[in-house]
């Protein structure tokens, strides 16, 4: 019996271990054109969130942690109304309350990420790190006009000297999703493809 228990409780954290590991996380922002629904305050990408994600295509999340606050990120905030907020329901509390619980919760097990203001912190100096709109624009790509996937890859990489990975919504692109290693620099995406049509609307700016 004391053998079969012992079994039992290895393969629950065995189990546990691989539900909530992961390889590398994804930076993604979003552009307000695509997103926003109305009127958008915004007029440059922004964060969308920081996702673990395992090589073979799955992730984690909602892991075990604690419950988002407010007051352990209080001194971030300014910076994350302008950088990290909420375009579809103007709701910045909950918008950032759901990244930490779905994603936040599963970074934890990286230490530079290990707390709430690690993570947040984290993510926006990835974001004050890579400017989309001046690496997009310096290739001549600005909104309001369409482009090739492989014109906005190369512009990218050229600009950041990383390949990321596009998301699309309707022939509009939507997001631009950047690999970023557990030592939190950025790498380039390895078996992620683009959502994207071959040809792609960069909508202006409502």
């Amino acid at each position: 019996m004391s053998k079969l228990i012992f079994i039992l409780s290895l393969f629950i954290t065995l189990s546990f271990a691989q539900n909530y590991s992961w390889d590398y996380l994804l930076f993604v922002q979003q552009w307000p054109g695509t997103v926003c629904s109305g009127h958008c305050t915004p007029t440059d990408w922004t964060i969308h969130g920081l996702w673990p994600n395992r090589n073979d295509g799955s992730w984690p999340s909602y892991c075990p942690g604690p419950d988002f606050s407010l007051s352990n990120i209080s001194s971030l905030v300014p910076s994350m109304k302008i950088l990290w907020p909420d375009l579809e329901e103007n709701d910045d509390n909950s918008f950032w309350s759901h990244e930490w619980s779905k994603h936040g919760t599963c970074a934890m097990t990286d230490v530079p990420l290990d707390t709430q203001f690690n993570f947040f912190s984290a993510t926006l100096k990835l974001r004050q790190s890579v400017n989309l709109l001046k690496a997009l624009s310096v290739s001549g790509i600005t909104p309001g006009k369409s482009y090739t996937t492989s014109q906005i890859h190369q512009a990218i990489q050229s600009s950041i000297g990383f390949d990321p990975s596009l998301d699309c919504r309707n022939g509009n692109l939507q997001e631009i999703h950047l690999c970023v290693s557990k030592s939190l620099e950025f790498v380039n995406c390895q078996g992620l493809t683009d959502s994207c049509p071959t040809t792609v609307n960069y909508p202006a700016l409502h």
